[in-house]
């Protein structure tokens, strides 16, 4: 199965608690959804190399978009948030992006429809 990887390089802003955010802040690795005006949900983690984003800060992040087939990844420039269920915890707009495909080599345990699980995946030791 092929998993593709969307990179996508972002200025996000993660709302304070004030105005409907968290409240508390965000490691590396969160992982919210992500929507962007064509209204299409996709799976995703946040990166940066900073300790955490508090509330309130805006940051310059990666952000990897997964997906079981190809998507068309939206414009420089586009903007997005990123939500947990459905309370809108930040926005932001893309500055880059790039395409890579991920070979995995085992099933997924998990679901069988080509999911996201393959964070997982990058756990198990290898034998």
């Amino acid at each position: 199965m092929t998993l593709y990887q969307y990179i996508i390089k972002a200025r996000i802003h993660l709302f304070s608690t004030e105005n409907g955010g968290k409240t508390n802040m965000i490691i590396s690795g969160y992982r919210p959804n992500f929507l962007f005006a064509e209204n299409i949900n996709y799976d995703g983690s946040i990166l940066f190399d900073k300790k955490e984003i508090q509330p309130g800060e805006k940051a310059y992040v990666s952000i990897r978009l997964f997906a079981s087939q190809p998507i068309i990844v939206p414009d420089i420039h586009a903007a997005f948030v990123f939500r947990e269920g459905a309370k809108v915890v930040g926005n932001g707009a893309l500055y880059e992006k790039k395409t890579s495909h991920i070979q995995t080599g085992i099933n997924c345990l998990i679901c069988v429809t080509g999911c996201h699980c393959y964070y997982l995946w990058q756990k198990l030791p290898s034998f």
